[in-house]
């Protein structure tokens, strides 16, 4: 029995260890432009919401908008 239940704590800390390089290699590749926040969520196996904070806390960028571009942007939002 204690055979067991040690071997089902390998299993989940193996399944986590898993699903931190699955969100960790999401972080990466969208973060080098390889893949779009959606399908980078959808592989890291999280909402967009919780890709967005965890990309966020591993200093990723979300919105990479140029200075110019985001001062357009605004000034649309405000008219």
């Amino acid at each position: 029995m204690k055979e067991k239940i040690h071997q089902n704590s390998l299993g989940r800390e193996t399944m986590s260890e898993h699903l931190l390089s699955q969100k960790m290699e999401a972080v990466r590749l969208f973060s080098n432009g390889s893949i779009s926040l959606d399908y980078a969520a959808r592989l890291a196996q999280c909402s967009l919401e919780s890709f967005i904070l965890a990309a966020g806390s591993l200093g990723a960028t979300i919105v990479d908008y140029p200075p110019n571009e985001l001062t357009e942007e605004l000034n649309l939002l405000e008219s």
